[in-house]
């Protein structure tokens, strides 16, 4: 288990809220099989969304992953000077293209964060939304300043990096045998393992539409017979 990553996508997770957003964490059941495997195939079907984030049209999926820059696969490019974020550029772009095939109506924004706290355009994106949404609220509703913005912004990207540090520490110190840190990292391995053996809760349609235009999360359901917009219609259509 990444106790890192576990920490920078609870600290995600929770600036939703305040943001006006309804959010969930390791949700399964999002995505079918991969495009590129062969009928039959299952492979793909298994991808779990880290952090679930919607408010009417409004429907992100955030899939978080911390990326180390200073690797050999980084530093022995010939640019890597140039580019010290080539990592969490890389890890926007593989999440990207991993979630290619992700449900209609729904944007996939990968959080990309290095050891030291650097966000990746699409994490930046996110938390400028969040941001945004959060200071508006906090104005009962009206556009806030920029500077509101900038402080919620600020306080946004101080929480989620200090999840980060302490995630690495703690990740650290779980490698001390007997430590308080070694149990709560099995505690925590053996509930992630039940999570991702299918006990997490499918998540419900995020609509509440007779017919569920959310179009991800559940099979459409079919209007009641009595209609007439039903009439004639094929079953489940």
């Amino acid at each position: 288990m990444n106790v890192t990553h576990d920490h920078v996508k609870v600290a995600v997770w929770d600036a939703c809220p305040a943001a006006g957003f309804r959010a969930k964490m390791e949700v399964p059941h999002l995505f079918g099989p991969f495009p590129t495997e062969p009928t039959g195939s299952a492979r793909g079907s298994e991808r779990r969304m880290d952090v679930v984030a919607w408010d009417r049209d409004l429907r992100f999926l955030v899939d978080v992953t911390r990326r180390d820059g200073a690797t050999a696969t980084h530093l022995d490019r010939a640019d890597a000077l140039a580019h010290p974020l080539r990592g969490v550029l890389d890890g926007d772009k593989e999440k990207l293209d991993y979630y290619a095939d992700h449900p209609h109506g729904w944007t996939v924004l990968p959080f990309s964060v290095d050891t030291q706290c650097a966000f990746s355009p699409c994490a930046r994106q996110f938390m400028g939304i969040l941001a945004q949404r959060t200071a508006r609220r906090n104005n009962g509703g009206e556009p806030p300043k920029g500077f509101e913005v900038a402080r919620v912004r600020r306080h946004i990207e101080r929480t989620v990096g200090c999840a980060l540090m302490r995630g690495q520490a703690n990740q650290i110190l779980s490698f001390v045998d007997g430590s308080p840190h070694a149990a709560l990292a099995r505690a925590g391995a053996f509930t992630q393992a039940r999570t991702r053996a299918g006990r997490a809760p499918r998540l419900t349609c995020v609509c509440s539409s007779a017919t569920c235009v959310c179009g991800a999360l559940r099979a459409p359901q079919p209007l009641p017979a009595a209609q007439p917009a039903a009439a004639g219609a094929p079953p489940g259509a």
